[in-house]
């Protein structure tokens, strides 16, 4: 874990964003761990850095078995490309 595995596991989410992929990404919060990411991005939402849509993207769980069922009912959103070309239109 560390620097390394942090900008990964962002660049699976910034990848879904662009429409590279459809997959879940699941992050396991095991006493909390990713509580502070999950404020984080919950806060640049709010200020409108990312889009809500898009904030959805990586999902946060505290134990295995509910983490695994919402990587399996997840659907991804749109991606951003898709989305910037029909507001210009």
């Amino acid at each position: 874990g560390g620097w390394g595995t942090l900008e990964e596991a962002l660049e699976m989410i910034t990848w879904q964003q662009l429409g590279y992929h459809s997959k879940p990404i699941g992050l396991l919060s095991i006493d909390n761990y990713y509580d502070g990411l999950s404020g984080f991005i919950q806060h640049v939402t709010t200020e409108g850095f990312i889009r809500e849509s898009h904030s959805k993207i990586p999902l946060f769980g505290d134990s295995p078995d509910g983490l695994l069922d919402q990587m399996e009912s997840y659907k991804a959103p749109r991606d951003i490309v898709t989305m910037i070309k029909e507001e210009r239109d």
